[in-house]
């Protein structure tokens, strides 16, 4: 992003989670919260919502097509001719695996790349994603495992190059908080994609099996290695620990996950807020 203010003035938040824990209804809702909090700064506090991928855009055209499963039959192929060869070693093996997300994972940042190049921020600002560049390494698991690879720690040390990229490559704005919902209720999680995916054509909404294995990662991967002291730098939080949200949407209504959202961010809002009256105290 191209920062014309102080970056202690601009608060990110991330909305993650699987199809079916209503996402998008809860970075509405917690915007329209936002705007609330934040009414006695009416025009000096900028607040809006990011939707990755932004389908409707230039940079989300790969994504796009990706999805649709434009390339998925040839990565397919791909997985499928090197599992057989028996003669190509696990050194070799990894190495094409590696190129393969590299390759994916570009579809996907070339999008959020295009949105930070061309943000210009000149006043204090919180964005909510619905969806960052995490969601984005739970999901490339399907890629890992169609190589055989299933240990955890081979999906931290693929993840790790991924995020790598993100951060020193594309040098992507690191979240504040990440908040992940989850529905602990699987089957009930699979009828809400199933009704709301019923003419879906993307090549992971409809594959229950791989769901259910993107969610077990969500909660195996330890939090802090996705916002880690190796790559944030807490603006708001004394550690990166703090910054994780974790929340349970089973049987809950929109009200009640608000309400839980809202709590755990409290502090971070009420930090916020201090730094933007110090702001305005001083430089207006």
């Amino acid at each position: 992003m191209i920062l014309n203010i102080n970056p202690n003035l601009l608060l990110l938040i991330t909305i993650e989670g699987l199809d079916g824990t209503f996402k998008n209804t809860n970075t509405k809702n917690l915007v329209n919260y936002l705007n609330t909090s934040f009414n006695k700064y009416s025009s000096k506090v900028d607040i809006k919502s990011v939707s990755f991928p932004r389908y409707e855009k230039e940079g989300g055209y790969f994504p796009k097509v990706y999805l649709n499963g434009k390339y998925s039959k040839f990565f397919e192929n791909l997985s499928s001719e090197i599992n057989k060869e028996k003669d190509i070693s696990e050194i070799g093996r990894k190495l094409l695996l590696i190129n393969e997300l590299e390759l994916v994972s570009d579809f996907y940042l070339s999008d959020m790349f295009d949105f930070s190049s061309t943000t210009e921020i000149n006043e204090p600002t919180i964005i909510v994603f619905d969806r960052y560049f995490y969601s984005m390494i739970y999901y490339l698991t399907k890629n890992i495992h169609k190589y055989n690879y299933q240990n955890i720690n081979y999906m931290k040390e693929f993840s790790d190059i991924i995020l790598n990229k993100v951060i020193n490559k594309y040098k992507l704005e690191k979240t504040d908080i990440l908040i992940k919902l989850y529905n602990s209720n699987k089957d009930n999680n699979n009828d809400i994609i199933k009704k709301r995916n019923k003419n879906s054509k993307d090549i992971y909404e409809n594959d229950f099996d791989y769901l259910d294995k993107v969610s077990d990662y969500y909660k195996k991967f330890n939090p802090q290695y996705m916002i880690s002291e190796k790559y944030a730098v807490p603006r708001f939080n004394r550690t990166t620990n703090n910054s994780i949200i974790n929340i349970d949407v089973n049987g809950k209504n929109e009200e009640t996950i608000l309400n839980e959202i809202t709590s755990s961010i409290q502090n971070v809002l009420r930090i916020y807020k201090l730094k933007v009256s110090n702001y305005y105290r001083y430089n207006k």
